[in-house]
């Protein structure tokens, strides 16, 4: 096993005696690995730090094992299993709050059920400028985007949403900044245009942020509603205390 690169990670931050903890491995350069539990004394990091003292632990799982290489996708992913109310069937709301610590890096996804391979799904993201963006797609050729048009300011919470509405045939797509969390006015920014594109109606797994495209954002109260949510002014917004929505007075810390 020498030279060989193990990386993993376990799924508990600590364990008492009896408890059960769940390591994930992946070998990058061989199929097979040592398993060794030990416990660390002296585990304190830095220059003036004693060494290390591991003393082996007697347990079932010690010894050789097989291995694979696993991707572990970089940052925060979480992953919602496929269930028929995920299927973009009729009309719908995607709304959260947004944190975005680099807006303007590139395209970055933040909810949906998109799938870059087949360009098929819904996606609510920032587009390449930093500007929430609703994507809708049904396949190649098929797909159809709304976007406000304004980069988000970076390291500020917003409210954003994207209301689908199937009997009228639009998508609305909005950015609102939260007050308290910013001395430079900003005003709430609301689009609405025709969406002649439907994605598929078959159930997927929804994510956030999705796979396709890394985000750098920090997201809370992500919600998926089946209704498109409206806005009544450009100061405020219909739901601002639906809890279904997501949308709550108090702000996010």
């Amino acid at each position: 096993m020498t030279g060989a690169r193990v990386m993993g990670y376990c799924d508990r931050w600590s364990v008492a005696p009896g408890d059960t903890v769940r390591f994930m491995v992946s070998c990058l350069d061989a199929d097979r690995y040592d398993v060794a539990i030990v416990r660390l004394k002296q585990p304190d990091a830095g220059p003036l730090a004693t060494p290390f003292a591991p003393e082996p632990v007697a347990a079932p799982c010690n010894g050789p094992r097989r291995g694979r290489a696993q991707a572990i996708p970089a940052g925060s992913l979480a992953v919602v299993p496929a269930h028929p109310a995920l299927a973009a069937a009729g009309s719908f709301t995607l709304a959260a709050y947004v944190f975005a610590t680099t807006p303007t890096k590139g395209r970055q996804a933040l909810l949906g059920t998109w799938c870059e391979a087949d360009q098929t799904g819904y996606g609510l993201e920032l587009d390449a400028t930093g500007a929430v963006t609703v994507r809708l797609g049904a396949g190649a050729g098929q797909v159809a985007m709304l976007s406000t048009g304004v980069p988000l300011s970076r390291r500020r919470w917003y409210r954003v949403a994207a209301a689908i509405d199937a009997e009228r045939g639009t998508a609305t797509v909005w950015q609102e900044p939260l007050d308290g969390h910013d001395f430079t006015p900003e005003a709430p920014i609301c689009v609405t245009g025709g969406a002649g594109i439907r994605a598929p109606v078959t159930a997927r797994p929804l994510q956030r942020p999705d796979r396709s495209a890394a985000s750098g954002a920090r997201l809370a109260r992500p919600r998926r509603h089946r209704r498109p949510a409206r806005r009544r002014a450009a100061g405020g917004a219909v739901g601002a205390g639906d809890r279904r929505l997501g949308f709550r007075p108090r702000h996010p810390r």
